[in-house]
Order: structure tokens, then sequence, then C-alpha cells
């Protein structure tokens, strides 16, 4: 049997018939004209762009052969993490990913003082989107992670950034929190030109560096 081919009406995207969606642009595609020798569905309307975080949007809500995501399942809840009450937040990095067809999620390493002791402590926080709930760990850790982070939160300039909060992008966001002079600072993606946005993520991966399994607080 010959293929059927069809494009999309969307965006002019041609595929083998057979899935209800585009992969390219999500539309759905039960209007979608068979592609053919004198049909009009060889010349494509006007593409509809789609690209950034619009494009990653719509290929979060669909499988790979382009049907509709299932429905996110009951998930059990995890173990509850070490106590973190009481204790002074003074870095706070988080890489959240927002609306897809299974809900939010969030990725979290903060650097904590406990300020009775004066010791600091590294908790880090992971929610995946679909799951309902939240796993939690804590690590004691050592004013070598204070140092590093602080001197690269420094260098990076990176309480020039602060401002006005502006909207996240669907898809995703990176947001870095601070303390300085007692002052919460925070910056995003949002508000942060791209190319620092790796001064961001280097915030995120020096905190992760100075996790030590071994010292796990249960």
């Amino acid at each position: 049997m010959d293929k059927v081919i069809i494009v999309c009406p969307c965006c002019g995207y041609k595929l083998e018939q057979g899935p209800k969606f585009c992969p390219e642009c999500g539309s759905p595609l039960k209007d979608a004209a068979v592609a053919g020798e004198g049909s009009t569905a060889d010349v494509p309307p006007e593409p509809v762009k789609v690209e950034g975080p619009a494009l990653g949007l719509f290929r979060g809500l669909m499988t790979p052969d382009g049907g509709p995501q299932p429905e996110p399942q009951p998930q059990p809840d995890f173990p509850k993490g070490p106590d973190d009450s009481g204790l002074k937040m003074i870095v706070d990095y988080c890489r959240k990913t927002l609306a897809t067809a299974v809900g939010d999620g969030h990725d979290e390493t903060v650097l904590y003082l406990d300020e009775k002791t004066g010791q600091y402590q590294i908790h880090r926080y992971v929610m995946n989107p679909g799951e309902h709930g939240e796993r939690h760990v804590g690590f004691s850790a050592s004013s070598d992670a204070y140092d590093a982070v602080m001197k690269h939160i420094k260098k990076a300039r990176l309480a020039s950034y602060e401002g006005k909060r502006a909207d996240a992008l669907c898809g995703g966001e990176v947001v870095v929190k601070f303390l300085k002079d007692d002052k919460m600072i925070r910056i995003s993606t949002s508000n942060v030109p791209y190319e620092h946005h790796s001064d961001l993520d280097e915030t995120g991966r020096i905190l992760s560096s100075y996790i030590d399994k071994e010292k796990e607080l249960h």
C-alpha cells in the first residue's frame, strides 16, 4: 500500500498519515490535506514560525509518535527529608520546569546556615513534572562551600542584575537568590541578559560540588 502523505494545515509540515497531532508544531491534523500531484496541499500555507520556549512546550505536550501525553499517574509520597526549620538561607539555586502537560517541577539546591551551631548545610529539593511529592535530602557542609559560592557571586557581579521581576516563559526558568547585607536578592533568567545565564547555572554547580553523600543528614 502506498504511503499517504499529509500536510499540517498550520505550519506546512509534511508527514505520513497516522498521527493526530503535528510533530513539528503540535496542531491537530484532522483537517490536514493529502499531498499529491495537482493537489493544493503541495503548496503549503505560509508557515507559522514556532521556536524557542514555545516549540519546547508544544513538543512537551506530545509523545514521540505525535499523540498527546498520558495523564499523570498518582505517585507515592516520598520519605520526609531532614529538618530545615530555623535554618538561615544564604544562597538558593532553583531550576523550574513550568507549564508542561503533566504539571510543573523544580530542582532546587540551597545553602543554609544553622545560626545556633555556626554550621553550614546544603539541601536539595527535587520534584519532577507529574510527581505528587518532593524528594528532599540534606548534607553537612564546610565554610568552604560558602566561601566558594559567595566568591563567584561577587566575581560575576550577580547583585548588579537585581531589578523588576519579569514573568517567566513557559518551559522553564532559573532563579538564584542570595543574602547580601542582610537583604535577600532575587535574580533569574527572566531579568538577566542571556549571555550571563551561565553565571546563574555556575552558582548551582558550585553548590552541588560541595555535596558529600557521606555527610547526609537524617
